[in-house]
C-alpha cells in the first residue's frame, strides 16, 4: 500500500513570495471581516483550548509559543485574512469551508493558481522562473503575467 507524505502544518507566504514570517492570520465569521467579526479558534481538535487572534507566523507556519502550529474552529465556514510584519494585506478569503485552518493554505493556493502566473507567489512563481509580484492585475487574472512579474 502507497501512503502520500503530506506537510503537516499550513503554509503562509508573504507578498513576494517569501514564507510570511512575524506575519498575522485573522478568522473570523464567513463573509464578514475576520479582524472586527472574529470566531474562536483552538489550538486542539477537542475545542478546548483557545488561541488569541490575531494568530502569528514564524517562518510561513501559525506558530503557538515558538512552534508550528494548528489550529481548530467547529463552524462550517470562515473567513480569513493574513497580514505581513508590516501589516499589508496578503489574502484575505471570505469564506473557506473546512473544519480546520489546516486547508486554508490549500484554498488559498488554489485560489491563486486560479488567477494565473503572475498571483502564484509562492513555489509555483519560482518554479516557473518568475520574480517576485506586487500584486494581481487584470492581465494575471485572465491568465497573461502581470505588469509585476519579470523574468529572472
Amino acid at each position: 500500500m502507497a501512503l502520500q507524505i503530506n506537510q503537516p502544518f499550513p503554509m503562509f507566504f508573504d507578498l513576494d513570495g517569501s514564507p510570511l514570517d512575524n506575519g498575522y492570520i485573522y478568522i473570523g465569521t464567513a463573509n464578514a471581516n475576520p479582524e472586527t467579526s472574529p470566531v474562536t479558534v483552538y489550538w486542539d481538535a477537542g475545542l478546548t483550548l483557545p488561541a488569541t487572534q490575531p494568530l502569528r507566523t514564524i517562518n510561513g507556519h501559525i506558530s503557538r509559543s515558538g512552534t508550528p502550529s494548528v489550529v481548530f474552529h467547529g463552524l462550517d465556514s470562515t473567513s480569513v485574512t493574513t497580514k505581513n510584519s508590516r501589516n499589508q494585506q496578503v489574502l484575505y478569503s471570505p469564506s473557506v469551508a473546512d473544519a480546520s485552518l489546516t486547508s486554508v493554505a490549500d484554498a488559498a493556493a488554489s485560489a491563486a493558481a486560479a488567477l494565473g502566473p503572475c498571483c502564484r507567489c509562492a513555489a509555483a512563481t519560482a518554479a516557473a522562473g518568475l520574480g517576485p509580484c506586487c500584486r494581481c492585475t487584470a492581465a494575471s487574472a485572465a491568465g497573461g503575467l502581470g505588469p509585476c512579474c519579470r523574468s529572472r
